[in-house]
């Protein structure tokens, strides 16, 4: 699991990932800022 705030990193981060034979990975619009559910 990567978690980023906010902005386009999350998108980069995904991209990374993709690109490293990961799967499945999603971006969470916003980043974690943007986040309603629980955190714990």
């Amino acid at each position: 699991m990567c978690i980023v705030p906010a902005g386009v990193r999350s998108a980069n981060a995904c991209n990374a990932m993709e690109q490293l034979g990961f799967e499945n990975t999603f971006n969470l619009l916003g980043g974690f800022s943007n986040w309603e559910g629980p955190t714990e």
